[in-house]
């Protein structure tokens, strides 16, 4: 029969191959995102602003849009900084953290798989993948939405008839805040389950 540690390490291995496949495929995508994507989406503007302004020359425009909601603005023929632009702002900021991310969790795993996982190296490590989601990913974010304005900014210039309306596709979502702080309570977790078991070493 297996031990618990057997099993344990069994699940570890599973979690890492997964992590590791994870990372690869991130690391394949990158160079993906960057590729020319066509006409790229650069904003939306309310139906009212089309309907009762300036159409501009390459908005995409279906019927169902008139009742759906904000009609699409895209670029007809974007340069290489507005290519960019476009990948930063939907996906290509959050890929490129979850790979340093990737990293510290499949180093966590390993430490834990050939050692004693409660040890205050593992409180550690745990601490820096937390921190490192939170911080990370609301730079992923900042930089998402800075990206997109800025690809507002430059395909729709100030004098644009509806510049003042069109607004960015979407907005960065708070995805890192809840595995962040779940990796810093199991942190906090850890090191309690350490040090109950350091008193209990004194006592026996």
């Amino acid at each position: 029969m297996r031990t618990d540690k057997q099993h344990r390490r069994t699940w570890l291995n599973v979690i890492g191959w997964v992590l590791a496949g994870a990372l690869a495929l991130d690391v394949v995508s990158v160079p993906l995102l960057i590729v020319g994507h066509g006409a790229p989406t650069v904003g939306t503007v309310p139906v009212g602003a089309i309907i009762n302004g300036q159409p501009y020359v390459d908005v995409q425009r279906h019927l169902p849009d008139l009742f759906l909601g904000p009609v699409s603005l895209h670029a007809g023929r974007p340069s290489r900084t507005q290519d960019l632009l476009y990948a930063l702002g939907n996906g290509l900021a959050v890929m490129l953290v979850l790979i340093p991310l990737l990293v510290l969790a499949i180093r966590l795993i390993e430490h834990a798989r050939h050692h004693d996982p409660f040890t205050p190296q593992t409180v550690r490590r745990l601490r820096r993948l937390g921190l490192s989601v939170l911080v990370l990913g609301l730079l992923s974010g900042v930089v998402e939405y800075a990206a997109q304005t800025a690809l507002l900014d430059i395909s729709l210039p100030p004098d644009h008839a509806l510049r003042f309306d069109a607004t960015i596709s979407h907005y960065p979502t708070p995805w890192w805040l809840l595995p962040g702080l779940m990796l810093l309570a199991f942190a906090e977790i850890v090191r309690h389950g350490w040090e109950l078991r350091a008193e209990l070493d004194e006592v026996i």
